[in-house]
């Protein structure tokens, strides 16, 4: 039997997806570029209940488990190489 970790309510887990790596410059020499991003990539792997406003209002996610979503890396928790990260951190979708 495989356990699937489940977000509390209003947060995502989600894989981050390294899009930084070795380069060659144009001398042939090979380096890893600095990864100073503000916000990265990752992919959602779930999703918590929906965040709930002052005045009641359930307020659903606008991606779905398995969408690549762009976010903040400033709000980022690591655990275990996951990130949790609230519902409102996810700035928009990647569609490629």
């Amino acid at each position: 039997m495989s356990a699937k970790f489940y977000p509390t309510r209003g947060k995502v887990v989600v894989q981050h997806i390294d899009t930084s790596g070795q380069k060659e410059n144009q001398f042939g020499i090979i380096y890893t570029e600095k990864d100073d991003q503000l916000y990265i990539k990752g992919e959602v792997l779930s999703i918590g209940h929906p965040e709930v406003s002052k005045d009641g209002t359930v307020i659903e996610p606008g991606f779905s488990e398995g969408d690549v979503v762009l976010y903040d890396r400033r709000q980022v928790v690591d655990w275990s190489g996951f990130h949790i990260i609230p519902q409102n951190v996810v700035i928009g979708v990647v569609t490629e």
